[in-house]
């Protein structure tokens, strides 16, 4: 997530860095958490409980970023299947 606390470090080598570990492809944004903040505010989020809601750009997706900050394989939907 890009911030006033850490807008000095996302610079160059760090920069790509960050971002080539995030499946969205780019660094979050404050917006980003404010649109999600929105959405749990309105009315269509009133069946969403007790749930964690990551807003992280598909960072922490299981499975999708190995270590070494390459994107692997995004495993099979179960409901797919």
């Amino acid at each position: 997530m890009r911030t006033g606390i850490n807008a000095g470090q996302m610079q160059g080598k760090n920069l790509r860095s960050a971002v080539s570990q995030i499946q969205y492809g780019r660094i979050g944004r404050v917006e980003d958490i404010a649109s999600a903040i929105a959405f749990l505010a309105c009315d269509l989020s009133d069946y969403i409980v007790g749930d964690t809601l990551l807003v992280d750009g598909g960072m922490t997706t299981p499975g999708t970023m190995p270590i070494g900050g390459r994107p692997g394989p995004v495993p099979p939907n179960p409901i797919d299947r």
